[in-house]
């Protein structure tokens, strides 16, 4: 047991530093899971509504790149969340300097005292926050086309300690160029890995996020055909068995665009 515990937090330190890396180049993003009562749909958009003029004004400032609020599709009452809402960073710097009582000024410069209580009191009311965890782009596809999408498939990914080396790499050096012939072929609009830190790392420790403007583009494309195209001495098998050995997909989730507050 001790020379496990040993290697778990040997890849833990591994994977910290890669991710320590992923912080001076990359975007930084903050998701937050909204849990809604059955039946408080209506109630819950209406306060974003009201939320995304704040946003707006950190836009306007600045601090953020985008807000983007999405439906976890297919979700029942019991599931985690109904609701995330993303917002992307420059960088992991960027999010201490974020200030939303600069923004909620601007937005709102006659709100009274009053006026801000019932504001967060219908918030509160609306959805319960259940939990906030922080992403780091690791490699991915040209962003600026993902403004179009609508959809986002995204799958968890849950490598062995000490492995995240070998699963960086194979996404990069291998899945990169396959998702960027996807993109020019009209197959997808952004593909992008993202590592998750801090938090949990026992569950997954990124997840690669697919992004489309509808389902029917998330239905084309033959991942043999532009395997081939891409890698032609490349076999269907030899891929699956790296991609096995790299990682292990934990769950999946389909996110549909509600709202979204981006640079033109």
């Amino acid at each position: 047991m001790g020379y496990i515990t040993k290697n778990l937090k040997l890849g833990m330190v591994a994977f910290a530093m890669l991710v320590f890396s992923s912080l001076a180049m990359g975007q930084t993003a903050i998701v937050d899971y909204m849990r809604i009562k059955p039946g408080d749909d209506s109630k819950y958009l209406a306060v974003e509504k009201e939320w995304m003029k704040i946003h707006e004004a950190r836009l306007k400032a600045g601090k953020i790149i985008s807000w983007t609020l999405y439906q976890n599709m297919y979700a029942g009452a019991d599931e985690g969340f109904q609701y995330a809402t993303v917002t992307i960073y420059k960088d992991f710097a960027a999010t201490e300097e974020d200030s939303y009582t600069a923004a909620s000024k601007e937005a709102y410069p006659d709100y009274s005292d009053k006026d801000w209580d019932k504001f967060f009191a219908r918030t509160e009311e609306s959805r319960v926050l259940g939990s906030s965890e922080v992403f780091h782009r690791v490699t991915g596809t040209d962003p600026k086309l993902g403004a179009s999408a609508v959809y986002l498939d995204i799958d968890a990914m849950r490598v062995k300690p000490g492995g995240s080396d070998s699963y960086e790499s194979l996404e990069k050096d291998i899945y990169k160029k396959l998702q960027e012939s996807r993109v020019k072929d009209g197959e997808m609009q952004v593909w992008s890995i993202w590592a998750k830190w801090p938090g949990n790392q026992t569950d997954y420790q990124y997840v690669a996020v697919n992004s489309y403007t509808s389902i029917a583009q998330m239905m084309k494309g033959d991942y043999a055909k532009t395997l081939k195209k891409v890698f032609p001495a490349m076999k269907p098998a030899e891929l699956a068995a790296k991609t096995n050995a790299a990682r292990t997909q934990t769950e999946s989730w389909l996110w549909k665009k509600i709202e979204t507050v981006q640079a033109n």
